[in-house]
């Protein structure tokens, strides 16, 4: 009798992934529905930067995941979201307001709700 289960197709950069892992001593137990690793900025720019004249700012944030994965960034009018490790500093960053927004992926690439985000200002700074 043939099984009716599917075979489901993993991403070559997941095998690398997990070859890698697996060759560094961690247990992995995939699970394609497990919720992609909570993820939280653990330090931020002040929520207001100031700079002078036409000046940029350099901001750097870190954070952390409560499991193994790997992270997406993105801040608001700067490109596409991207892979990035903690910490991530993005520098030539102009006057204006700006999200930060840092996506966990887990292992079988499960990204949806896990994401933490932050908010700034920078500012000219008054003589």
């Amino acid at each position: 009798m043939r099984s009716s289960r599917r075979a489901v197709p993993i991403p070559i950069a997941t095998l690398v992934a997990v070859v890698a892992l697996a060759a560094a001593g961690t247990a992995l137990a995939l699970d394609r529905d497990a919720p992609p690793p909570q993820v939280a900025i653990t330090d931020a720019p002040p929520a207001k930067v100031r700079v002078r004249g036409g000046g940029t700012a350099t901001l750097t944030w870190q954070f952390a995941a409560d499991r193994p994965g790997t992270f997406n960034c993105k801040l608001t009018g700067h490109g596409l979201i991207a892979p990035c490790t903690s910490p991530v500093s993005l520098a030539g960053v102009g006057r204006g307001r700006y999200r930060f927004t840092v996506y966990g992926i887990d292992v079988v690439t499960s990204r949806g709700a896990s994401r933490a985000r932050d908010e700034v200002r920078v500012v000219r700074r008054h003589r």
